[in-house]
């Protein structure tokens, strides 16, 4: 199995740098810690994600429950509770959001693995990965002023002008939008071919952009609110032309 990227969700310092250090000893990525529920979203927001770690008790008004219920809206990818004692009510409440999985603390590096492994493939074979050639079937639907993406249990609806910016990382696509993120399995020049080039813009062999979004630029980068997004030296030129006039 090839490393994968893990999000780590755990409020207890000496845990979460065990856990880590665990997933760096079987292979994998650790994206992390986040110690609470907004950071864990915007650690979601930040990366492509595979499997996330997530204790059930977090500091804040919202616990990793609470997190679990936005992967599971939001996201695409499994999700291992990790908890040390919890009552039947958490339990239940817990289970509602369809988890991986449970590990009972402290956590043995063996179990670990094997919890990950085992919730990768069940994963896997839910939704089975597509070849090159069927990257986009089934994921997305386009209409002329909107994307269904699927979150492997329904479409969602995204307005074309409510979409900020994308990012790609491989076969993956993040659409970002004011109050969400999802990922796709598309190209990125797939996508592209499907956008109104006088609203979106490549603007990095990674990134596209929605002009309507950008509030400040420089020749290096550009800001879509308090998110920063890298401009190419291939692409600069044809940038700078285009924003004097927006």
């Amino acid at each position: 199995m090839n490393g994968k990227n893990i999000l780590v969700v755990e409020d207890e310092a000496l845990i979460a740098h065990e856990l880590c250090d665990a997933l760096v000893e079987l292979g994998h990525q650790p994206i992390g810690p986040a110690v609470n529920h907004s950071s864990a979203v915007a650690l979601m927001n930040q990366h492509v994600i595979h499997l996330a770690l997530v204790d059930i008790h977090l500091t804040g008004f919202k616990d990793g429950i609470d997190f679990a219920q936005h992967v599971r809206t939001s996201g695409h990818f499994p999700v291992l509770f990790l908890t040390a004692n919890s009552d039947a009510a958490t339990v239940e409440r817990a289970s509602k959001t369809c988890p991986a999985g449970f590990l009972m603390k402290p956590i043995l590096r063996e179990q670990l693995g094997i919890a990950i492994t085992i919730a990768l493939a069940n994963w896997a074979h839910r939704y089975p990965s597509l070849s090159d050639a069927d990257l986009n079937k089934g994921s997305v639907l386009f209409e002329e002023d909107a994307l269904f993406v699927s979150d492997g249990w329904q479409h969602h609806k995204i307005l074309i002008d409510s979409i900020r910016y994308m990012r790609s990382d491989h076969v993956y696509v993040e659409i970002h939008t004011h109050q969400d993120r999802h990922v796709i399995r598309m190209t990125l020049a797939k996508l592209e071919a499907t956008l109104n080039s006088r609203q979106f813009m490549r603007i990095h062999r990674s990134h596209i952009v929605n002009l309507q979004h950008i509030t400040r630029f420089d020749r290096l980068q550009v800001w879509v609110g308090e998110v920063s997004l890298g401009v190419g030296a291939n692409y600069r030129d044809a940038l700078m032309e285009r924003l004097p006039i927006l």
